[in-house]
Formats: structure tokens, C-alpha cells, sequence
């Protein structure tokens, strides 16, 4: 289902208010339930959505492309067709959007197994077309 844009507006209220981050305790926050009820559809420690993941695979020749674009522009496209990630990148949007509206830092989407899982699925492209590098875990959601 395709959302309006204004379900992306940050400045809305939240739409449960006794979840914002101002009325959490330690224990709140430390609890995985808390942050499946922040965003639902999300996981966080369920090892049950991570078990079946494996990692992205482009051809060969391919990867040579994205090799080349590197070596020549510093940056590589890749066609949303050839990336089939185990979650909906608009569902990571709405993520941040509710954690802003919610009181906390986009970056706390990180603490959701679906972040971890993206990046499990695009270790091998990004080690087959940089040379073997792999995610230094410096990682920013804004």
C-alpha cells in the first residue's frame, strides 16, 4: 500500500503518545517489545526473520560493472531490479519517520534486525565490487 506523503511528515504528532521516549524508564527501553510497538512489522532480537536471509548476488558480469563505476566514479547505481532486499525500503522509512515523531534520533533504527539484515544481504556485492570491503559499522539513518 502506497502512503501519502504526508505520513512522512515528521512534525506530526505521535500516534501513541505514551510510547514517546519522554515517558520511557530504562527498563522500557531495554525491553525489545517496546521498540516492536514503536514500529510494528519490525523485529528487534528475533532470530526467527534473520535464519533464512542470504546474501545478495549479481552476475558476474555485472559485478564487473559495478567494479568499473566504482574504480571510475567513486560511487556504483544498481537497478532496484536487481536488489531484492528481505524488507521494504519504505517500511525503514516509516521506521525513522515514527521514531522522529516518538522523540528519538533516526539512528535508532539500527536497533531493528531488519537494518542488520540489509546489510547482511549486501556484504557480498559490496565485497565483490570494492576489493573486499566490508561495513565498518559506521553507519548514519536520517
Amino acid at each position: 500500500m502506497a502512503r501519502k506523503a504526508s505520513q512522512y511528515r515528521v512534525d506530526q504528532p505521535p500516534e501513541w503518545p505514551e510510547l514517546h521516549a519522554s515517558r520511557q524508564k530504562l527498563h522500557d527501553i531495554l525491553d525489545p517489545t517496546y521498540w516492536s510497538q514503536l514500529c510494528p512489522g519490525l523485529h528487534v532480537e528475533q532470530q526467527a526473520c534473520c535464519s533464512a536471509v542470504e546474501p545478495l548476488q549479481l552476475p558476474e558480469t555485472r559485478v564487473e560493472d559495478v567494479k568499473q563505476q566504482v574504480n571510475c566514479a567513486g560511487v556504483a547505481q544498481l537497478n532496484p531490479s536487481e536488489l531484492f532486499w528481505c524488507v521494504k525500503p519504505e517500511m525503514l522509512a516509516a521506521a525513522v519517520v515514527n521514531l522522529i515523531r516518538h522523540g528519538w534520533p533516526p539512528s535508532m533504527l539500527l536497533a531493528f534486525d531488519e537494518v542488520w539484515l540489509i546489510i547482511h544481504q549486501a556484504s557480498v556485492i559490496m565485497a565483490a565490487t570494492t576489493g573486499g570491503n566490508a561495513c565498518n559499522m559506521d553507519i548514519l539513518a536520517w
